[in-house]
C-alpha cells in the first residue's frame, strides 16, 4: 500500500464568519441564527464545489486542514464552533477529517477564513 496525494486546495471565505449553532429539530424551523448558519454553511460548500473539492470523502481518504481566521476587531465566535461550521460545510461526513490545524488573528481590519485542504487517498493493490 503507498499513500498518493489526491489533491490539495485553498480558497478564502470573505465575512461575516457564523459559528455552529446547536438546536433541536424543531427550533430549527424558527431560529434565525440556525437560518443564518445554513445560509454560511452552503455559501462555503459553493465555494469549496468551485474549486472541486469533494463532498464525500471515500473510505481510505484522510483529510488534513487548516484554518486561518481573521476578525475585524475581537473574536466574535469561539475557535471550536468555527472549525465545525467550515468542517460540517465542506464534507457529508466528516470522519476522515483526521487532522485540523486553527488559527485566529484579532485586529485584522476585516473578516474572513483562509482555508486549505490537504487530501490523501490510499491505494489499495
Amino acid at each position: 500500500m503507498s499513500n498518493t496525494k489526491a489533491g490539495v486546495w485553498e480558497f478564502e471565505i470573505e465575512g461575516p464568519l457564523v459559528a455552529a449553532v446547536r438546536t433541536t429539530s424543531r427550533q430549527k424551523w424558527v431560529c434565525p441564527r440556525w437560518k443564518k448558519y445554513t445560509a454560511f454553511k452552503e455559501r462555503v460548500r459553493l465555494l469549496a464545489s468551485s474549486k472541486g473539492i469533494p463532498e464525500v470523502l471515500e473510505h481510505n481518504d484522510e483529510v488534513r486542514v487548516e484554518i486561518d481566521v481573521r476578525w475585524r476587531l475581537r473574536a466574535r465566535a469561539d475557535g471550536d464552533n468555527i472549525i465545525k461550521g467550515i468542517i460540517d460545510a465542506l464534507f457529508f461526513q466528516d470522519r476522515r477529517v483526521l487532522g485540523i490545524i486553527y488559527e485566529s488573528r484579532e485586529h485584522e481590519g476585516c473578516e474572513g477564513a483562509s482555508v486549505k485542504i490537504t487530501l490523501m487517498r490510499e491505494d489499495r493493490k
